[in-house]
């Protein structure tokens, strides 16, 4: 169950899109900078490293958007207390901490997937 307030839920939706539109415009971006292609070309995961950040970038700044005001604002209308601009948050985070959970993450995963790689296999093969 996904616990979100706000726009929240956006947070899946706006890095799946960034990730799409970033990968494909990943390697000519690369080739218009030497350095840049060198280190990218290396390595084809290398290009879903730098997806992720681009798209985590994307999402530091819609977060940034939303939830430019920090506090809520209370107001009292007709006896009845009304709390305006609520944080928009996944899983209990705004929208901006995500976009350094998910590089943090991901890089996990790059660095750590060789390692656990034959200890997957190994589940694998004992599950079938």
């Amino acid at each position: 169950m996904i616990i979100y307030t706000g726009a929240g839920w956006l947070v899946p939706l706006v890095w799946i899109l960034g990730m799409a539109i970033s990968s494909e415009y990943a390697p000519l971006i690369a080739h218009q900078y030497p350095i840049l292609s060198e280190i990218l070309s290396s390595s084809p995961s290398r290009y879903f490293i730098f997806s992720a950040i681009f798209s985590s970038f994307i999402l530091f700044i819609f977060g940034n958007v939303l939830n430019w005001r920090k506090e809520p604002i209370p107001i009292n209308l007709a006896g009845k207390e009304v709390t305006l601009a609520k944080p928009h948050t996944c899983y209990l985070l705004p929208i901006e901490y995500w976009a350094f959970v998910i590089p943090i993450t991901t890089g996990f995963f790059y660095f750590t997937y060789p390692f656990l790689n034959p200890f997957i296999n190994k589940l694998s093969e004992a599950i079938q």
